[in-house]
C-alpha cells in the first residue's frame, strides 16, 4: 500500500524541480499547501491508462516505466528516472491519461493539484516555457519510438534500449537489471522469446553480460554501430 505524507518544505527538498526557482515564493508555497507526497513500493501502479488526471506527478525519488495497455501486449514507451515531471501533456489534453505509470524500483511522487498547477503555470511564463519544452521532449521520443518500431530490426532496437539504460537511466556500463526479460521486450517492441534470442546472441558475441542481477556493456562501440544500421 502507498505511503502518503505532506511536503515540510519545497524551497529546501533535496529533490526539488529545477523549474522551481523561476516561481515566487508564494506560488511555491501554493504548491506546497496542495500537494501530498506518494511513497509507492515498486512494483506498484501510479497513475492508470484512461483514468482521469487530477494531479501534477513529480518523480522525486525512483525510477518509473510508463507504457500503453494494448490488447493482450504492453509497449513501454519510455523510462523516466528521479527529479522530473511525469504525463505533463495530459494536464492541458483532455485531462485523461493516455498510458500506465508503474514504479520500477521504490518511488517518493509529488501529487500536486492539477488546477492549481495549471493556474501558477499560465501566470509564470518562464516556467511554462521550460514546461513546454519538457512535453516537447516527450513528444519527440514517442515519434522516434514508433519510426524505430517500423524502421529497425530487432538487434537494433534492443541495441537502442540497452544503450538508454546505460547512457541515461543508469549512468553507467554495468547496472543492477530491474527489468524482466518481457519489460524489455516492451521497450523494444518485440516479442519476449526475441528478446531473449537476442540477448543470447550479444552474450555470446561478448557484446554484453551477466552476473546474477548485473547487465554489462562489454562493447559499447558495437551496440551503438547497431543502432545505427537500424
Amino acid at each position: 500500500m502507498p505511503k502518503f505524507s505532506k511536503p515540510e518544505s519545497c524551497l529546501v527538498c533535496p529533490y526539488k524541480s529545477e523549474y522551481l526557482k523561476m516561481l515566487p515564493v508564494s506560488d511555491i508555497d501554493l504548491i506546497q499547501n496542495n500537494c501530498l507526497i506518494v511513497q509507492f513500493k515498486k512494483g506498484e501502479t501510479i497513475s492508470k491508462q484512461s483514468t482521469k488526471a487530477i494531479h501534477a506527478l513529480y518523480l522525486a525519488q525512483g525510477c518509473v516505466k510508463i507504457y500503453y495497455e494494448g490488447k493482450g501486449k504492453n509497449t513501454i514507451l519510455g523510462i523516466k528516472k528521479e527529479s522530473g515531471y511525469i504525463a505533463l501533456h495530459t494536464l492541458w489534453g483532455d485531462e485523461t491519461h493516455r498510458y500506465s505509470v508503474e514504479a520500477v524500483k521504490d518511488c517518493k511522487i509529488c501529487l500536486i493539484d492539477a488546477t492549481i498547477f495549471k493556474e501558477l503555470s499560465s501566470r509564470n511564463p518562464e516556467f511554462l516555457l521550460e514546461l513546454t519544452k519538457q512535453i516537447s521532449l516527450t513528444t519527440n521520443s514517442l515519434f522516434d519510438k514508433v519510426l524505430d518500431m517500423n524502421e529497425k530490426h530487432l538487434k537494433s532496437r534492443l541495441a537502442d534500449v540497452l544503450i538508454n539504460l546505460s547512457d541515461v537511466i543508469f549512468e553507467s556500463t554495468r547496472f543492477e537489471m530491474p527489468f524482466t526479460r518481457r519489460e524489455l521486450a516492451e521497450m523494444g517492441s518485440m516479442s519476449a522469446e526475441n528478446a531473449v534470442r537476442t540477448i543470447s546472441e550479444l552474450k555470446k558475441d561478448e557484446v554484453i553480460a551477466e552476473d546474477g542481477k548485473f547487465f554489462e556493456i562489454l562493447q559499447m562501440d558495437i551496440l551503438r554501430k547497431l543502432s545505427e544500421i537500424g
